[in-house]
This record gives structure tokens, sequence and C-alpha cells, in this order.
């Protein structure tokens, strides 16, 4: 068939367009850690299987269907929808993992907020970072974000992805860095060697991903073991035998590189204009979402975030009374259980005029909320609550499909049915499709912080209502 000659145009355009400038166009070059989609051919229908980071290693093998496997330097520096052969001789094509699948098809230690209940969460932060001189505010504040609950990782992701444009570019060294540098090794223990992070990462066994069905054959991109090189893992804690920090973080800090990578690092983390505090109690939940935004395109939103371990009492109070008790933070999210037993410091952090989103399964706890926050006569007025529409994990072929990016899946095929094959008759398929599983939904209430004393006269107007009311 010949090919029109605008494509033909087109395509000689991409082609033309230099290296350094294709970062933002779809064509691009697959590189070493890289994660990518890759489809296989099947007997009756395709096997898509998301891989680990790509390694420029020979023995870095994945693991596919039918006891196949390909090299993932067959993979790097091919584009996306290319195609490659894997040992069994079965085409196997190159996509490119949005965030959705991505999320939706990687392990995880916690139940994840999946991607529509994410985007609904981050549209109601009304995230809207300024750049430095777009006004005659004070370019040197920064606008914080915290995130109480941090668990998969998923919520964490959507919105770093809304700060990124705010921060300064990152030089490709230092972003090479991210993706490639080991980390630093625990302190030894008293009478021991030192232990590397990846012998002692995980306190329990991964609870089994929620995504879409795997083949038997098919192992997750962190169990990639028997033919993959391993990552990096992610930065532990220092601790001394002795004392516990109340609060332990991961940064940048933590990798171990050259000198002066890490002062260009640490001179980067201090240019920030927008950062992301995210916390939880458990180390294990940390670590692993620290390694999801880490692999997701090579790191590309993982400097805009700062992970914490510990209480939101022992992070907020001490920050609190380094800043005179001047708050410090823009917006904050609570996915906890029984957020209000949590929410005083943070509160308390938050910036008059700035908003406060509760996210829990059920109607009741965000009225625990609002009543604790009448009752205790917090700075805070119930702005919207909202609940959250369940997804379908659905039986399709497509990860697309399954990515929960919002909306209701339905099958649009052009076809041509068996019995007419010989007649050669197009029809069209247009249902919706049938859902496996219901994930996601809740409730999710906004607050607006006010100012001291408008926060009495809220309560006190609330009390008026209920007196008319009795």
């Amino acid at each position: 068939m010949r090919v029109p000659a605008t494509s033909q145009c087109l395509r000689q355009a991409v082609h033309r367009v230099p290296p350094q400038r294709r970062w933002f166009t779809c064509d691009r070059l697959i590189q070493e850690h890289d994660v990518v989609l890759l489809r296989q051919r099947g007997d009756k229908r395709a096997k898509w299987k998301l891989t680990a980071a790509l390694r420029d290693d020979e023995s870095h093998r994945i693991k596919l269907s039918y006891g196949a496997h390909v090299r993932a330097q067959d993979l790097i520096g091919k584009r996306y929808l290319d195609t490659v052969t894997d040992s069994a001789g079965r085409e196997v094509a190159i996509h490119e993992a949005s965030m959705a699948s991505y999320i939706v098809n990687s392990e995880r230690m916690a139940t994840p907020i999946y991607p529509q209940d994410c985007s609904v969460i981050v549209s109601m932060l009304d995230l809207n970072p300024e750049r430095p001189g777009e006004n005659d505010g004070d370019d040197n504040e920064v606008f914080e974000v915290f995130e109480a609950g941090t668990g998969m990782g998923s919520l964490t992701m959507h919105i770093a992805r809304a700060l990124h444009a705010a921060n300064p570019p990152m030089r490709k060294d230092l972003r090479d860095a991210i993706a490639t540098a080991s980390l630093e090794r625990r302190a030894p223990a008293p009478g021991g060697e030192a232990v590397a992070d990846a012998e002692i990462e995980t306190s329990g066994p991964e609870q089994p991903s929620e995504s879409v069905p795997r083949d038997e054959n098919e192992v997750s991109p962190s169990t990639d073991s028997e033919l993959a090189t391993p990552e990096p893992s992610s930065p532990d804690i220092e601790s001394k035998p002795d004392q516990q920090p109340p609060i332990q973080t991961l940064t940048l800090s933590r990798l171990d590189v050259a000198p002066d990578i890490a002062s260009d690092l640490a001179d980067w983390s201090s240019s920030r204009r927008a950062v992301l505090h995210t916390l939880d109690r458990n180390p294990s939940h940390s670590r692993a979402a620290y390694k999801l935004l880490r692999r997701f395109r090579r790191a590309i939103y993982l400097p805009s975030v700062d992970f914490h371990i510990g209480s939101i009492s022992d992070y907020l109070l001490p920050r609190l009374a380094s800043s005179l008790g001047v708050p410090f933070l823009s917006r904050a999210v609570l996915d906890l259980p029984a957020p209000e037993s949590f929410a005083d410091p943070v509160v308390r952090a938050l910036k008059p005029n700035g908003l406060l989103v509760v996210f829990n399964p059920s109607i009741s706890q965000i009225a625990d909320f609002a009543k604790w926050a009448v009752t205790t006569r917090q700075p805070l007025r119930l702005e919207r609550t909202a609940e959250l529409p369940n997804s379908f994990l659905v039986a399709a072929d497509e990860p697309t499909a399954n990515d929960c990016g919002g909306g209701r899946p339905w099958d649009v095929r052009t076809v041509v049915p068996r019995n007419a094959a010989s007649e050669g008759e197009i029809v069209q398929v247009m249902r919706p499709r049938v859902g496996d599983r219901v994930v996601g939904g809740g409730f999710v209430a906004v607050f607006r912080r006010l100012k001291p004393m408008d926060g009495v006269k809220e309560e006190e107007k609330v009390e008026e209502e209920k007196v008319e009311e009795e």
C-alpha cells in the first residue's frame, strides 16, 4: 500500500529532529532504566507484561508468557511501537506505559488509591504553583504540600506530577544519577557488618496485586530475579543502636554518588519551588513508594518528593517550633483511619486559605471529622463533600482498559463475523464492557483553613443554626 506523501513528510520530519529535542515527542528512543509495556503475540489473544527497569546487561532477561523471554538489551535503543522477537520466535511490540497503567499493573504493599480517584483528589487540591518572577510575591517562598498516609504511592505520584513544572529543570547527569546510582548502606549493627538495603527491604510478604490477571508464566516486575540483574534498592534509614530518631527521611541525599554530584543535587533540592512531603509510619510502605516513583519515566517526579517515616506530630511539631508557630503548608491530604485523632498539628501547620482534603472509605468517617472540627473550634470550613464513584477492572486484552483512569469502559470494534467471512461483511460492535471486580471509590471532604477568629465565628454560626432548627 502506498503511503500518502503527507505521512512520508511527517515521518521524515520527526526523524530529522535532533535527539536532544525528542524528549517531548512520542517517538523517542527507549533508554536504560525505562519501564515499558510489552505486547506478546499469543495463540488466541495477546499477552501484556509491565517490565522492570531495563538494565543494559547481557544477563537481564524479561520473562514472558509461553516460557519465553526477551533480552533487555534488545529493547534499549528501540522506539515505541517497534517490535522484537522473543526466545520462542513470537513477535513482541513495545508500548509506553501510562501513569495509570503503570500504577495498576505494579506490585503494591498497600491498597492503592486508584488513578481515577487520584485525579479527582488532585483536582480538589486546586494546585496552581507559580514559577519565579510570575508575580510580585516572595520568590523564595516554597509551596509545600503534606500527605499523611503514603501507602502504595499512587496519590503521591499524581500530586508530584502536578507540582513538577514549578521546579527548576534538572541536568541530565543528575537525572541519570537518581536512576542509576546505588544507595548508601545501612549503618553497621553492633558487632556486625553493614547490611545492604536489599537484604532488609521488606518486613513481611508483599500482598498480591489487584491488577489485571497475569498469565501463570508471567512474573511481576519485582520478581524477575531469576533472569534479571537486581535494581539498586530503595534508600533506607541510618539508625543508631541506642537511639532511633523520631522522624526518618528518604531524600536524594541518600544516593551514593560522587561528591560533586551530591553537592549539585543538594543545591538543586534547595532551589525547589514546590515540594511534596509524604509521611507513613510503615518503613516498608515508604521504601516501596520511593521505588514506584523512581522507576516511572526514569524518576521524573521523584525529585519533587520527600518521604518521611514516623508520626505526624513528630514531623510537624518540630517544624512549627522552628518557624515560631508560623504555618508553612499550602495544602494537606489525610488518608488515614480516624483522621481527627491526628489532624490538630496539620491544621496548625496549614496556612490561612490553605486546603485540607480528607479521604475515607465511608461517609461516617467524614462526618466524624467534620464534627471534630466543630466541637474543637478548629479554624476550618467544610466547603465540599463528594462521593468518588467505583471503578471496574474488566476482562479485556488491552491494559489501558484496566487502568482505572476514569470513565465507564466500552467495547467498540469493527469486525467481520465468522459466518459472514466469505462475504466480507463488516459490522461494528458497540457495548459496555463487563467488569470483573469493583475497585476504588470512597468519600472526600475539602476544608478551607480560616483565620483563627473566622474559625470562632464559623463555630458560632453553626451553633445558631442548630438553635433555630430546634
